[in-house]
């Protein structure tokens, strides 16, 4: 899933399996482009993503 920050970051994430993490995801940054799918990957870092104040951009 594509989400969008507070900060207007772009991040595809995943949930994390730990439920004392619930309220965070595990995101890639990534950046619009023009390539098939429309994102491309910004760095191999995993980061933590706030889930407040995010929004679904493509599921």
């Amino acid at each position: 899933m594509i989400i969008e920050t507070s900060a207007n970051q772009l991040y595809f994430v995943t949930d994390y399996d730990d439920p004392n993490l619930s309220h965070v995801w595990r995101g890639l940054r990534v950046k619009r482009s023009k390539t098939i799918d429309g994102y491309t990957v910004i760095g191999k870092r995993e980061e933590m993503v706030r889930k407040a104040g995010s929004r679904a951009v493509e599921a």
